[in-house]
């Protein structure tokens, strides 16, 4: 049964539904409204650092129009001291700004692992045995930390460059609207050659998350079944089977990086060609004395901002849309209905006596195997009974019908006459006591590994429980 068991499992990006990407981002913002406090701290600080950043440039104007036209060294003292002023402020300002944004971003990322963690615990037994577990935790590691970039720092980063964008723009044209023209006529362009490239950062972004997810998940699967790895000196096989997993991981990521590739330079010829066009046209312009050198260089600067600022956006889109794709993987766990779930009128048991009546039963995994059929079976307080038969029979599947790992497809199981249906699950497993055939250790103290199946015990139940366990001997010899 355990071969049929792995076999079945499935790839989780298979069954995944797309959202609309608007919806995407307001469930994403739900985890950054409880910080929006530091976020707004880090906007005011990013607008003033934008707004300071603007300044630079019109002090050169200054400084080439005035200062060195003029032989003005008192002038001279004066701009630099006030660039002195400006630049202490805008490093005040990055640092407030710094530390707000990623202390949010931290936050999100905690508040959404814990989520996620707290909702794969809700899931039934049946979604584990049919889901990879090395994709799970991909999920919660390099998906959620995509997520954090996007809705922080990157979202941020956006507000600044968008402001400083805006700003800039809006002094080039109040410097000279001809030379502005030259640069905005570009920027059509570069948008429609976004949004194409940005389709295949988002496309292809899925399929390394998706590649990383199925490398660890080899790995895990290695981890986790060591003895027999090294029993059957299958180490060069399973080197092979990863190594062949992270080359198809590498592959998909060679064909993002070609994407960024061209994009990133054909973004930055397009800026700088716009940056040359404004060369030679501004040049005209000061030789026919319609713009001084000073506001030329001040203009060149802010095309130079213009451009660089251009370029951060569109690596901003590509990073978003890589982010969208994480975002719908970790959402559609989120969004998943555990496959086993408490009635709305599940009750407690109380006074519980033991009698475990299974009435008809049928199950299956799945449609195509069908485990138990028409079983009934009666075992009343205090009776030992042993199921025996071959490999495969539904030994184990009966054990797990009882504490409600999964449901039944017909008849009932029964504890004290109450179908444990309309149990509260929790409760329902609290009076249930199993004995795993594997060797289960959890990590940190022998005491918690004890006390794990009743975290209330006292000192004394705990001793003699291990007692009972012949443990109690070999644990004191223990350093």
């Amino acid at each position: 049964m355990g071969m049929m068991r792995y076999f079945r499992r499935r790839r989780l990006s298979q069954e995944i539904f797309t959202p609309d990407v608007p919806v995407q981002w307001r469930r994403m913002f739900s985890y950054v409204r409880p910080y929006s406090g530091w976020l707004a701290i880090a906007v005011v600080a990013l607008v003033m650092s934008s707004v300071l950043g603007l300044v630079f440039p019109a002090v050169i104007q200054q400084v080439v129009d005035s200062v060195i036209d003029q032989r003005d060294i008192a002038l001279l003292d004066q701009i630099t001291l006030l660039l002195l002023v400006v630049f202490l402020i805008r490093s005040l300002t990055s640092l407030v700004e710094t530390y707000a944004v990623n202390y949010a971003g931290e936050s999100v990322v905690k508040d959404i692992r814990v989520s996620l963690y707290n909702r794969l615990l809700s899931f039934s037994l049946g979604f584990f045995a049919d889901t990879r577990v090395g994709e799970l935790i991909s999920r919660m590691s390099n998906d959620v930390a995509r997520m954090q970039g996007a809705l922080t720092s990157n979202l941020t980063t956006l507000l600044s460059q968008t402001l400083t964008l805006i700003g800039a723009v809006t002094i080039m044209f109040i410097i000279n609207w001809r030379l502005s023209l030259f640069i905005l006529v570009l920027v059509p362009i570069n948008v429609v050659v976004s949004l194409f490239f940005g389709l295949g950062f988002r496309r292809y972004s899925e399929r390394v998350q998706e590649r990383i997810a199925e490398a660890t998940v080899v790995a895990e699967e290695v981890f986790q079944n060591i003895r027999e790895v090294k029993s059957f000196a299958r180490e060069p096989y399973e080197k092979k089977r990863y190594s062949n997993a992270i080359m198809e991981a590498f592959d998909a990521t060679v064909k993002l990086l070609r994407i960024r590739s061209v994009f990133g330079p054909f973004v930055a010829f397009m800026g700088f060609s716009g940056l040359s066009l404004v060369l030679w046209f501004g040049g005209r312009e000061v030789l026919d004395g319609r713009l001084t050198g000073g506001a030329l260089i001040s203009f060149l600067i802010y095309g130079l901002t213009v451009a660089a600022n251009f370029a951060s956006l569109v690596r901003l889109y590509a990073t978003f849309q890589e982010a969208l794709g994480a975002t719908k993987r970790v959402f559609y766990l989120l969004d998943a209905l555990p496959g086993v779930q408490d009635a709305p009128d599940a009750i407690k048991l109380q006074d519980v006596q033991g009698r475990i009546s299974l009435d008809d039963i049928s199950f299956a995994y799945d449609e195509d195997f069908e485990v138990l059929r028409g079983v009934a079976l009666d075992i009343a307080p205090g009776e030992i009974v042993a199921l025996v038969g071959p490999s495969g029979a539904g030994k184990s599947t009966i054990f797990n019908l009882i504490p409600r790992f999964y449901d039944v497809q017909q008849g009932v199981v029964r504890i004290d006459g109450t179908d444990v249906r309309q149990i509260v699950q929790e409760n329902l497993r609290q009076h249930i006591g199993i004995v795993p055939q594997e060797t289960l250790l959890f990590g940190g103290t022998i005491r918690d590994n004890i006390l794990y199946g009743r975290l209330e015990a006292s000192e004394d139940e705990m001793i003699a429980a291990a007692k009972a366990a012949n443990a109690h001997d070999f644990i004191m010899e223990l350093p």
